[in-house]
């Protein structure tokens, strides 16, 4: 009964301390640079961000080639999440992880960002983190 109490307990700080990752650690203007993947296992698909300055994104995905411009907005309020807004330019028109071929030039994308780590985000479709995909953007080394 004690080893029950004691893993519980275990279980329990690992869950506040993924939940508890304070956001504020994070500076997107000097952290995002780089080149993030999220691999999609139940698709066996990844898709690669490439973030270069001055806010620049190139996206990959299967044959999908996307590019344009990309800001974060910090929400001053720390439990909500902060938001990736990219500005296509241009699309090649392909498939990619996410379905069928959509051409996005001129589209808006926006991703609600959940902070667990300086090198990674879960993805969510809402500010307050209630509805997260289970997929994570990570940074590449």
């Amino acid at each position: 009964m004690l080893k029950k109490i004691i893993w519980m307990s275990v279980g329990i700080l690992m869950a506040c301390n993924v939940q508890a990752f304070d956001k504020k650690q994070i500076n997107p203007e000097q952290d995002i640079w780089g080149t993030w993947t999220i691999h999609n296992e139940k698709l066996n698909c990844s898709e690669v961000y490439q973030f270069s300055k001055p806010s620049q994104l190139t996206y990959t995905s299967n044959e999908k080639r996307i590019t344009g411009d990309f800001a974060i907005w910090r929400s001053m309020l720390n439990q909500d999440l902060d938001l990736l807004s990219v500005q296509v330019k241009a699309d090649n028109k392909a498939a990619s992880c996410g379905g069928p071929a959509i051409d996005m030039t001129n589209g808006k994308l926006q991703l609600n960002l959940k902070w667990i780590s300086t090198t990674s985000a879960e993805l969510c479709s809402d500010h307050e983190a209630k509805l997260c995909s289970g997929l994570y953007l990570i940074k590449q080394k």
